[in-house]
């Protein structure tokens, strides 16, 4: 066999296997389109109006409470921190959580060491901010991208949550 057969034989293998993938795509994203929902395995963030995860640190939880889950080293978290601190939720118990170290210099009450609380709260990135209202259910929750995003978070929350 010569070189040139071999690596054609070889590609036509790579490409096999390629569209193969591509075909369990398309069919996993039609049946992901048929149902409607997506799987329980791809819910990220705690469920709005369920009951949240405890937190060993915070018992009793808080209400209302603002839960701020930023990282040490993210650079997004660096510009909604203080934004969180200043004006955001007034009323409201405000905290921020760290999967690892915590940032120095914040004036709220930080936790740090907080990985299985992002485990449990299903956090996918930071900043990432949940809203618990005073029954004790999620009233929001979401990603959080920057300070105008923090702003726009804060107003819907003080209008459907902490006015009442």
């Amino acid at each position: 066999m010569s070189f040139t057969t071999a690596v054609l034989l070889i590609t036509w293998a790579v490409l096999l296997v390629l569209a193969l993938a591509v075909a369990g795509t398309i069919r996993q994203l039609r049946m992901l389109a048929a149902t409607g929902s997506p799987s329980p395995r791809l819910a990220v963030g705690p469920a709005v109006g369920a009951p949240p995860p405890p937190i060993v640190e915070l018992d009793p939880l808080p209400r209302p409470a603002a839960l701020l889950f930023a990282d040490h080293g993210c650079a997004g978290c660096a510009e909604v921190v203080p934004a969180f601190a200043n004006g955001f939720a007034d009323g409201a118990t405000k905290v921020v959580l760290y999967a690892d170290e915590a940032a120095d210099g914040i004036p709220l009450a930080t936790l740090a060491h907080q990985r299985k609380a992002f485990d449990d709260w299903r956090i996918p990135v930071t900043p990432y901010c949940v809203v618990i209202d005073e029954a004790g259910r999620v009233a929001a929750a979401g990603p959080v991208g920057s300070r105008l995003m923090l702003d726009q978070f804060g107003s819907i929350i003080e209008r459907r949550i902490l006015a009442t």
